[in-house]
């Protein structure tokens, strides 16, 4: 499993130090490997193509604040669980989203737990995949190409593996709740796509993948099946 990205954004270094001091001894009592990116404000964040696993936000920022960037992050259907840093209640009210994991006051730090809790029991729900003799987490494969009896799975990390299987054996091997066949050759994680057009799919890193004709309406209701449970 590659690491597990983490980023905190608020503009106040005394609380991203505290933040990320608990999160760094959180993961490490549970032996999860993590990196963590610290931004200032909204607008720097978004200025990053990576994407984050957890997003710990502040409500309030000066030049972007944090209802800003859930907003362009739901938007680009990005995978991210948010947990939002605040000082004001009636705030809250504002701050919901299918990203939004919950609030956490920056007087009582400690509630990021139960947060941090509820979406590692998701995250660890992936249910590795054995391929080429090694674990893979479902959520760092972008996609998969099939040559006869041979498949390349490509990964987040710009790395690919092969596989010694025919793509109709992969289809059996994935889930099918994030995973759908949209050419003779071709195999996509919905989590991925960046956007669907007629005759392709363009994914998150730029990558476009063909879409045959037989295979459209079928791509089309598996991503925004993906979509509806994200709310």
């Amino acid at each position: 499993m590659d690491e597990l990205k983490i980023v905190i954004c608020d503009d106040d270094q005394m609380i991203q130090r505290q933040v990320k001091d608990m999160i760094k001894k959180y993961f490490s009592n549970k032996h999860i490997k993590i990196h963590i990116e610290l931004f200032n404000d909204g607008e720097e964040l978004l200025k990053d193509s990576e994407v984050y696993k957890i997003i710990i936000l502040d409500i309030e920022m000066k030049r972007k604040d944090g209802l800003e960037v859930s907003e362009v992050l739901e938007w680009n259907n990005v995978p991210s669980k948010i947990i939002f840093l605040t000082d004001h209640d009636e705030l809250m009210e504002k701050a919901f989203g299918i990203c939004v994991c919950g609030f956490v006051k920056k007087n009582n730090i400690t509630g990021i737990y139960p947060y941090l809790d509820k979406i590692m029991k998701k995250y660890n729900a992936h249910q590795m995949i054995s391929l080429a003799g090694e674990k893979i987490d479902k959520y760092d494969i972008l996609y998969i190409k099939g040559c006869r009896s041979y498949c390349t799975v490509y990964l987040c990390n710009q790395t690919n593996k092969i596989v010694r299987n025919c793509l109709s054996d992969m289809e059996q091997l994935l889930y099918k709740d994030l995973f759908i066949r949209v050419h003779r050759s071709y195999i996509v994680n919905v989590i991925h796509i960046k956007k669907c057009e007629t005759n392709k799919v363009i994914l998150k890193n730029n990558v476009v993948i063909p879409v045959s004709k037989r295979y459209q309406d079928l791509l089309e209701n598996a991503f925004f099946e993906y979509i509806g449970r994200l709310k």
